[in-house]
């Protein structure tokens, strides 16, 4: 099913493919991800057969994934400190933005208020006298 999608000079185009592609690419990374997630722990575990190898090796190993851990926890932190810290500039330019369309429409109500007042006056007028010349 094609969506046409209206361009600024009044032109359309088709923007079904573009989703589908998306939409498969996605599908494609949400196998790809895992898949290669699975292939690069396998690569990483080792058979422990021996013990006196065993033991440094999980040592090592432990020690990695704590590393990890950390640093997982620390560049999350991070992340969620910037996303906190941008939240009040954000919450400022939206409200700034619905002030000046709120005003914007309080503008144009201003101006065609009085007209549409002596429309309905007028067309009020007309429907009596209408009315009164029917009774």
């Amino acid at each position: 099913m094609a969506i046409r999608k209206a361009s600024k000079n009044g032109s359309t185009r088709k923007t079904a493919t573009t989703a589908a592609t998306t939409q498969t690419t996605d599908t494609i990374q949400a196998v790809d991800v895992p898949v290669g997630v699975a292939v690069r722990a396998a690569e990483r575990v080792r058979p422990f057969v021996d013990s006196q190898t065993r033991d440094p090796e999980l040592r090592k190993l432990r020690a990695q994934v704590v590393t990890e851990l950390r640093q997982a926890e620390v560049r999350g932190a991070e992340l969620r400190r910037s996303a906190v810290a941008q939240l009040p500039g954000l919450r400022q330019r939206v409200e700034q933005e619905l002030t000046k369309r709120r005003e914007r429409v309080e503008a144009e109500v201003r101006d065609i208020r009085p007209r549409t007042e002596r429309t309905l006056r007028r067309v009020q007028t007309t429907a009596k006298e209408r009315l009164s010349a029917l009774v």
